[in-house]
């Protein structure tokens, strides 16, 4: 497996170092394009779902990925914060960004994407999870961990999240994203926004582009129709929406993915081959508690 020199996450001054080169990176890795990146039709692409701070799916995900075989493999993460399982009433979730980061630094197919969680935090905007309001709890084990660097290291975090992706499409025509745009919003929806860097609004309730790109749970076949016309895409696979059993099909190219309770699953796709359906996606997704 890739060795990583995983950064101290308790060093703030190592901490914000670890953000600042990543979000560097990721501006100017050259796959990026507008707001996504786009990939090259060779080498494979490991497509993963919603994360929420689960080590154990991350550790497994890293084993089935696979990264030290060479840059044309890829690795797809999103919804990386806001776990289930506090310390002491706090969410150290930070973590996780921290060492996405990390991976980002010696990995050029490591691709983080925006999630309404991630969204959530930079914008200091209410969301919950079952144990309490999220960004309270993430801050509050900010400011547990470093103190006066507190804001500091915040600042850095909040950098690193605006750095990532909206999604990732393949030249074969796969596309991943954490969501779409639900039926209720389509309308007010600009596909062009993947053509351009994000800008502040974007990240805005409730009618920023990002913002509506990460809160879609109901999606029409006429909407699925157009964008996978405005944006060349055959496949789409997406995040969000809870799949008890890890993966699932929803018509011949929408494919939910959850990586983050027991029932988590991943799958590989090709990138030299025309994408499968998304029936064979689920089929050929793995358990991560398998790995």
């Amino acid at each position: 497996m890739l060795k990583i020199p995983w950064t101290d996450t308790r060093d703030a001054e190592a901490v914000q170092h670890a953000l600042r080169e990543a979000t560097q990176m990721l501006h100017q890795r050259s796959c990026r394009q507008g707001s996504i990146d786009v990939l090259s039709g060779h080498g494979t692409l490991l497509v993963s779902g919603d994360l929420h701070d689960n080590p154990f799916h991350f550790e497994a995900l890293l084993r089935m990925a696979r990264l030290d075989e060479g840059e044309d493999r890829h690795l797809i993460l999103h919804e990386l914060i806001h776990g289930e399982h506090l310390m002491n009433g706090m969410d150290f979730s930070y973590r996780m960004l921290l060492k996405t980061a990390d991976l980002v630094r010696v990995h050029p197919g490591v691709h983080p994407m925006l999630a309404n969680h991630e969204i959530a935090q930079l914008m200091k905007t209410r969301v919950t999870k079952g144990h309490g309001e999220c960004v309270t709890l993430f801050r509050d084990a900010l400011e547990f961990t470093f103190g006066e660097h507190c804001e500091a290291v915040e600042l850095a975090l909040d950098e690193f999240i605006a750095a990532m992706s909206l999604g990732v499409r393949a030249e074969n025509g796969v596309w991943c994203s954490h969501s779409l745009p639900g039926r209720a919003v389509m309308p007010s929806f600009d596909p062009e926004i993947v053509r351009r860097p994000l800008v502040a609004s974007d990240f805005e309730k409730p009618k920023g582009g990002a913002y509506l790109m990460t809160w879609g749970r109901v999606f029409e076949d006429a909407d699925i129709d157009l964008l996978a016309e405005a944006w060349k895409v055959q496949l789409f696979c997406l995040g969000h929406r809870k799949v008890p059993t890890g993966v699932e099909s929803e018509g011949d190219r929408l494919v939910l993915v959850n990586s983050d309770h027991e029932g988590a699953r991943a799958f590989t796709l090709e990138l030299d081959q025309p994408p499968p359906s998304a029936e064979e996606c689920v089929l050929r997704s793995r358990p991560l508690n398998s790995v």
